[in-house]
């Protein structure tokens, strides 16, 4: 879960995510592809980016991206043994790195702390970057803080965030008529999300008299709990109150957790963080919810996603304190006999989970809710997080699993990069 940040080089000053909850990511939308011949009456085509690096039809490359923070610059990672399409830095830049050809995202800002922008900053790179997709906020309706109750996300309420919106919006189409529009990317699907996301959509037709203008649907994917006390996931969203949650589970009686819905709540474990099975169910439900309300042929884009915690458990005869409010619930066995099993234990967790969920997320397809315009693909791009994240040993307060990179060593690969070369070649 990254903060919601204010420019490209100078994003990292706002970029420190709370002690014991995990940053999401956020961020992005590719120039346009090669444009289609329609005939009239059909919807736009779909406008994938033009990247490749060797992709087999079978699997677009083009579509998978990576999330990057700025240890160092993009060109100095081994980007001939990772292949992606794209990345998203969680800003916006006028000029950003795109070395091989691999496609650049840009998010704005819509937390408290970074909204309004530097309306100058949005307008130079919205004229240098035409036709580009924006994607407005990062988690717009997180509330999470960091150590000191400060907001990292965008702790919006519905109303809010349509008048963000709205003002982005403007703006920007005013500067470039040819833009398009992402929503931010909501924490992960789930009851209480879709009704924030439903309420932002009616505010914004009441404010402004005309349906939001959005063109490619953006998620993170993420498994975490959305309770008030907040232990460690995503708290929950702003603006949906507790008068509102005992309606969730009735609201949408097709969800297909029902087993983690708590007082229309997902009351996830930290080691369901690591369930494809839930993120393949999330990732169908979102799609189901599009379709519900009228948007199965928009591109559908998750911006963030990854196995963020390791796969240690209490009871571990050595477990240690670190990860004491991490797993103090319904963790299934095998559990590590020590640190250095744990360690081992989570490396091929992440690698199964990231294996799994590539191939689902390049092969998915529903002919109810699939996206129309796609073979009916449940989904257009998707992100991993992240290509050069610190560790928890680096950073055991604001750390996260999964990096494909050695932030400190940007040429060498972690275990988790040396499966995705293995996973790509």
């Amino acid at each position: 879960m990254r903060p919601d940040s204010r420019a490209s080089r100078a994003a990292d000053s706002h970029r420190a995510a709370r002690a014991g909850l995990l940053g999401l990511l956020i961020a992005g939308l590719l120039l346009s592809g090669a444009a289609a011949v329609m005939a009239e009456g059909e919807p736009p085509p779909l406008r994938l980016p033009l990247v490749a690096r060797n992709a087999e039809p079978a699997y677009p490359v083009n579509r998978v991206g990576v999330g990057f923070l700025h240890h160092g610059e993009l060109a100095d990672y081994p980007l001939d043994r990772l292949p992606f399409g794209w990345y998203s830095d969680y800003s916006y830049d006028a000029a950003p790195e795109r070395p091989s050809g691999v496609a650049y995202v840009q998010l704005l800002p819509v937390g408290q702390y970074a909204y309004p922008p530097d309306w100058d900053m949005v307008e130079a790179a919205v004229l240098a970057n035409p036709g580009a997709v924006w994607i407005i906020g990062n988690e717009p309706e997180c509330p999470i803080t960091d150590p000191d109750g400060n907001y990292v996300q965008g702790n919006r309420t519905p109303a809010e965030y349509a008048t963000i919106f709205h003002a982005y919006y403007t703006r920007i189409h005013g500067w470039d008529s040819t833009a398009r529009f992402a929503i931010g990317g909501i924490v992960q699907p789930s009851p209480a999300r879709f009704l924030w996301l439903e309420r932002a959509l009616q505010a914004y037709q009441s404010e402004h008299g005309a349906p939001m203008p959005i063109d490619v649907w953006n998620i993170h994917n993420m498994l975490l709990e959305e309770q008030p006390d907040n232990r460690w996931g995503g708290g929950v969203p702003t603006g949906v109150t507790e008068d509102d949650w005992p309606g969730l589970a009735a609201r949408y009686p097709w969800w297909p957790i029902p087993e983690r819905l708590v007082d229309g709540l997902m009351r996830y474990e930290p080691c369901d963080n690591r369930g494809a099975d839930y993120f393949e169910k999330q990732l169908w439900a979102f799609r189901r919810w599009m379709a519900e309300n009228g948007f199965r042929h928009v591109e559908l884009w998750i911006t963030e996603y990854g196995v963020l915690y390791p796969a240690v458990s209490p009871d571990s005869p050595s477990y240690w304190p670190l990860f004491a409010t991490f797993y103090g619930g319904q963790c299934q066995p095998p559990y590590p006999a020590d640190r250095e099993e744990a360690e081992a234990m989570g490396i091929d967790v992440v690698n199964a989970f990231m294996t799994h969920t590539l191939n689902y997320a390049a092969a998915a397809r529903d002919a109810t809710y699939g996206c129309s315009r796609d073979d009916n693909r449940l989904v257009q791009r998707w992100l991993w997080y992240s290509l050069n994240g610190k560790s928890y040993e680096d950073d055991p307060a604001h750390g996260f699993n999964g990096s494909l990179c050695d932030w400190q060593a940007p040429h060498e690969l972690t275990e988790y990069g040396q499966h995705w070369e293995t996973y790509f070649d």
